[in-house]
C-alpha cells in the first residue's frame, strides 16, 4: 500500500483509523471495535484527539451520538 505524504508522520494506529474513517463514519466503540492493534477506548480517544488536532478527521453528533469522519 502507498502511503499518501501527508500521512506518514502518522502512527501505525492513527493510519488505521483514518484507513477505516475513509470507508464510513464510526463511533469511538465502532473504531475500537474495528482496529484490533487498540486495546483500549481512552487510546482511542487519544488517537481521535491527535487527528482532530492535526486536522485529519472531523466530528458530528447524529441522534446523541457522536460520529468521526476523514476529511
Amino acid at each position: 500500500m502507498i502511503i499518501p505524504m501527508r500521512h506518514q508522520k502518522l502512527s501505525l494506529n492513527e493510519k488505521n483509523i483514518l484507513d477505516a474513517l475513509n470507508k464510513e463514519h464510526l463511533t469511538s466503540v465502532q473504531i475500537l471495535n474495528r482496529i484490533e492493534s487498540i486495546s483500549l477506548i481512552l487510546q482511542v480517544y487519544s488517537l481521535l484527539d491527535g487527528l482532530s488536532s492535526k486536522g485529519y478527521i472531523t466530528s458530528y453528533v447524529k441522534k446523541d451520538v457522536k460520529y468521526h469522519c476523514a476529511s
